[in-house]
């Protein structure tokens, strides 16, 4: 007797709408200016492909080669490949292959690097400028520079905690009162989420005594007392009548202050950043002949790359082969 039951076809579930929960964890898995960003990236893109009746998200890798083609002679590698993840980003959204990921989209990119980098040498000029190291002889030039006023003694904190514990700008504006812990050797003080933990496990950082005017920790007391803060952000905004204010310091205002404590010590501010502090701590360490992974560990670095070049930049004159020359 011949069997005649059939298998019912596979069932298929269409895919379900996103509920707004699932939007806003998504959202909250980047910073806002990184989704900012990437807003930014895929208008250009966008906009250029509407510009040759090309659909952006129907876009192959081909377009994506074209367009960095195009826009190589304006902007910088760097630039380009951080619009390639914005742009990436919109497909991944749509459930769509991402056209970012060709080996040939790679290439290009590769090639507009190695091309910018052969007309820079030609012109004379550096690649990138790198902000410069706020190392201990240039952080003691800065805070001596500056006034025993409210703002002084806040930018004195500021630039010393900064370079004692290789800080992000971000990290630092960011820090409360609770965040401080006082021990005998110093302060340990934890930062709650950064550029690298965003997910806010949080990392401690140990902040020892350091040495007159440098010393991270009394100056930071000094700061506190003055401002008579008790709770709340650390550092604050200060107006013209120099007054602290309730509000917390901006990044900006953090940046600023480095740069205006580098002007009064007579450096060029042009060449400083809020990232010179962090950079200063790094190289400074290396000089000094701390090891990579407690340098990393300190500052909260992922990459032994970025790492290992401030150290080289620290040591560049302990090289035994310059000494050994006989001339």
């Amino acid at each position: 007797m011949r069997n005649t039951e059939t298998t019912a076809p596979a069932r298929i579930n269409p895919a379900l709408p996103a509920t707004p929960a699932v939007i806003a964890y998504r959202k909250n898995a980047k910073a806002a200016n990184t989704w900012a960003a990437y807003k930014q990236d895929w208008q250009a893109f966008s906009d250029w492909c509407n510009a040759r009746a090309l659909a952006p998200l129907a876009a192959p890798s081909s377009a994506v080669c074209e367009y960095l083609a195009e826009q190589a002679g304006r902007l910088k590698a760097s630039s380009l490949e951080r619009q390639l993840a914005g742009i990436g980003q919109a497909f991944t959204a749509a459930n769509l292959p991402n056209p970012c990921r060709g080996p040939q989209v790679r290439e290009v990119l590769k090639g507009i690097k190695r091309e910018q980098a052969t007309q820079a040498a030609a012109e004379h000029r550096a690649v990138t400028r790198k902000a410069k190291a706020a190392t201990a002889d240039v952080l003691a030039l800065m805070v001596n520079a500056l006034p025993e006023s409210p703002s002084g003694l806040r930018d004195r904190a500021l630039l010393t905690l900064g370079m004692a514990g290789g800080f992000r700008r971000s990290e630092l504006v960011g820090l409360n009162v609770a965040d401080l812990e006082s021990t005998p050797e110093g302060l340990l003080v934890t930062v709650r989420q950064s550029k690298t933990d965003q997910e806010g496990k949080g990392i401690s950082k140990p902040i020892a005594y350091g040495r007159g005017a440098t010393c991270p920790v009394r100056a930071l007391r000094a700061w506190l007392k003055e401002a008579g803060i008790t709770a709340g952000p650390v550092f604050r905004g200060i107006d013209r009548w120099g007054q602290v204010q309730a509000g917390r310091l901006t990044g900006a205002g953090a940046a600023l202050a480095i740069k205006r404590a580098a002007a009064g010590a007579g450096l060029d501010p042009e060449g400083f950043s809020g990232h010179s502090l962090r950079r200063g701590m790094a190289t400074q360490a290396g000089r000094a002949g701390a090891q990579g992974y407690d340098i990393m560990r300190l500052g909260g670095w992922k990459s032994e790359r970025i790492v290992n070049g401030y150290i080289a930049e620290g040591r560049v004159w302990q090289n035994t082969a310059i000494y050994s020359l006989g001339l």
